[in-house]
């Protein structure tokens, strides 16, 4: 993690806080990467880690997504993706499409959630709850 936030650019999301390179989460572990000219580097980084902890990149859990810009590059046999969810949390390629696929589903549950609560025989200071 250390390595990727000293050599990547990375991604500051509603223009505001610090530029975020990678999340980590468990085992896993998000990579925003903001130009084809990273992914050497990337690579170069995972290959570091695999040889000094012996740890695999699994790739067939592994996927990629360009955002903002397209690619045709192999990046360690990852397969190019249009769409993943992350936490989720839906990104596309498209970063308005992202936002609001990503909303649509936050929405929809509310919505679901305050019918099924509307539905119910319940006084109003039981609904609020």
């Amino acid at each position: 993690m250390r390595i990727l936030k000293q050599k990547l650019t990375g991604n500051r999301f509603a223009n505001r806080g610090p530029n975020i390179v990678a999340v980590a989460y468990a085992d896993d572990i998000t990579i925003f990467v903001t130009t084809p000219t990273d992914i050497p580097v990337i690579q170069e980084t995972i290959h570091c880690y695999e040889k000094t902890t012996e740890a695999r990149l699994n790739t067939r859990k592994s996927r990629a997504l360009a955002v903002g810009w397209s690619t045709n590059m192999n990046v360690l046999n990852i397969p190019y993706q249009t769409e993943v969810k992350i936490l989720g949390v839906t990104f596309t390629n498209i970063v308005e499409q992202s936002m609001n696929k990503s909303w649509a589903i936050v929405t929809g549950k509310v919505r679901a959630q305050a019918t099924e609560t509307y539905r119910r025989d319940l006084c109003l200071s039981q609904r609020n709850r």
